[in-house]
């Protein structure tokens, strides 16, 4: 009985394994695709164009070894994560855009099959965590950002990361420190303000755990994570600094002046402009995304037009209806998560992680060139607006399994065209 026993337990996690992979290749041959398809238009040609994503400066620090980085003001770590593979494929391949294409499809497909293992821990089946899973990965969000060169979707992968490790951390009531500041160095490494939401995490797990502890103690272990963390990375940006001269370091007070002008204080000028706009990509276009508005990026010259999703107004049939559906199986899940209290330190603790992004983009990313374009940082909390439909009952009430595959369809179908709009425009 016991060896049967542990060969069923051996095949469900190949079989884990192999559904993650085939997710994964299933991401990254569409992301891909499309992608080659707008690298035959002018969508990848200049920065700002789509969305203010800079993605000639990206693609130079995914694959141009000797080029100006100094970006990683922000991205402490990504040189090292990125550019020694980026500069290999780039050789391989013969063309750095293609490279890069293949590196940012390639993350955003694995984040998708992160997100897979991580509804899986949580209790789903593997069919129902495959149907959210897809879900995320065809949210506008995690579409556009996986076929646009950029950090978003390393970014992602590590923020996800975090979510599973803080899920099994919970569910085996273990603190995997080791673990836990591997994550941290991923985090921060790539976006400083993303090291927030695993401290959080951390936070939260070392409150739960050990009720024997004093609170000194517990304070004493949370500080210790944060230095242990930001001093590992400081020693990293260092030898970083060292093989890429032009590289920045994220601890001087001129990286954090410096990040000062993609901020404002416009919230408190005309607050219901601002708040609008976040909760118009905080839980709708980050989603469902309408038709992009074409427009042209003042004080600079530029050979083709920017887009963006934050002065829209097209909204067709399809949309409409995918986002009755959306907002319908929202409020089921949240009206689930009153009803039974299930994994509250979860659900509370991922609140709180929103809720720092809302705060944090009510001040950054506002007013920079008298806009407001709040859809390249999306990646940063949009699988903590779709981790709540984890609590949807699917296994006991069939007609949701339904509605989540009619979501999808209905997601997919409407992102598609959105994309199709952005392809006839840089045509």
């Amino acid at each position: 009985m016991k060896k049967s026993f542990l060969q069923n337990k051996d095949k469900k996690i190949s079989k884990i394994f192999v559904v993650t992979g085939f997710i994964f290749i299933v991401f990254f041959s569409i992301y891909f695709a499309i992608s080659i398809a707008l690298s035959k238009t002018a969508a990848y040609t200049e920065n700002d164009l789509l969305f203010g994503i800079d993605t000639i400066r990206v693609i130079d620090d995914m694959t141009v070894f000797s080029a100006d980085h100094y970006r990683t003001s922000v991205h402490p770590l990504y040189l090292l994560f990125i550019n020694p593979w980026g500069v290999i494929l780039k050789k391989i391949i013969g063309s750095k855009l293609l490279a890069a294409l293949a590196i940012n499809s390639f993350f955003g497909a694995l984040g998708v099959g992160i997100a897979f293992l991580f509804f899986y821990t949580y209790g789903k089946t593997i069919t129902n965590a495959a149907l959210l899973s897809s879900f995320f990965g065809i949210s506008a969000s995690q579409v556009i950002l996986s076929i646009t060169p950029d950090t978003a979707t390393l970014a992602i992968c590590s923020l996800l990361g975090t979510y599973l490790l803080f899920l099994v951390s919970l569910k085996d009531q273990k603190n995997y420190l080791f673990l836990w500041i591997l994550i941290g160095i991923f985090s921060l490494g790539v976006t400083t303000s993303n090291f927030a939401q695993t401290f959080i995490c951390y936070t939260a797990l070392v409150i739960t755990q050990d009720s024997q502890k004093s609170v000194s103690k517990k304070v004493f272990s949370v500080l210790g994570y944060g230095l242990c963390v930001f001093m590992i990375t400081f020693a990293f940006a260092l030898f970083q600094k060292t093989i890429y001269p032009s590289a920045g370091l994220f601890y001087l007070p001129v990286s954090i002046q410096d990040e000062m002008k993609y901020s404002s204080l416009l919230i408190f000028k005309e607050p219901f402009t601002v708040l609008f706009h976040l909760v118009k990509h905080f839980f709708v276009v980050n989603i469902i995304s309408p038709l992009p508005t074409v427009f042209t990026l003042s004080g600079t010259f530029r050979h083709s037009p920017s887009i963006t999703f934050s002065t829209t107004a097209e909204f067709g049939f399809i949309w409409w209806t995918g986002l009755i559906l959306w907002i319908s199986l929202y409020t089921t899940s949240l009206v689930h998560i009153w009803k039974n209290k299930t994994n509250r330190t979860l659900q509370i603790t991922f609140l709180i992680c929103f809720g720092f992004n809302f705060v944090l983009h009510s001040f950054y990313g506002v007013g920079e060139r008298g806009l407001i374009e709040y859809f390249l940082y999306t990646g940063n909390f949009t699988f903590l607006l779709v981790s709540i439909l984890t609590n949807l009952p699917l296994e006991q009430k069939e007609y949701l399994v339904v509605l989540l595959i009619g979501l999808i369809l209905l997601v997919g179908e409407n992102n598609f065209l959105a994309l199709r709009e952005i392809y006839f425009i840089y045509r």
